[in-house]
């Protein structure tokens, strides 16, 4: 099961739509307390599907790198994840300090 907010990833990717809408996502989303781990924009969606439903391999393997950093945040201690956490948020302006101490948000390595 996912944590959402410690876990969430919008699909917004600040080079591929316009910074308001971005912003306000990830603001938004920072604010509520959701460490966002990863983004991903996927231009014009709708032609990139094949008739059968499957995306290009390019579309793929950005959806298999999210989901790889989203994976890889559930188990990482809590210094690595404001790391990765800061190097979203602060593309929007985002202080990562706003988030505190990761310690009591992470799980422990297996």
């Amino acid at each position: 099961m996912i944590d959402v907010p410690f876990a969430h990833v919008p699909m917004l990717n600040p080079d591929l739509v316009d910074e308001a809408p971005a912003s306000v996502a990830v603001r938004t989303l920072s604010w509520q307390g959701a460490l966002t781990v990863g983004t991903l924009g996927i231009s014009a969606p709708r032609t990139k599907m094949s008739p059968s439903g499957g995306f290009d391999d390019a579309t793929v393997q950005s959806i298999e790198q999210l989901t790889d950093h989203l994976v890889d945040a559930l188990s990482m201690s809590a210094s690595p994840l404001l790391e990765r956490v800061a190097s979203i948020v602060e593309l929007f302006g985002i202080d990562p300090a706003r988030f505190g101490d990761l310690s009591e948000r992470t799980r422990p390595s297996a």
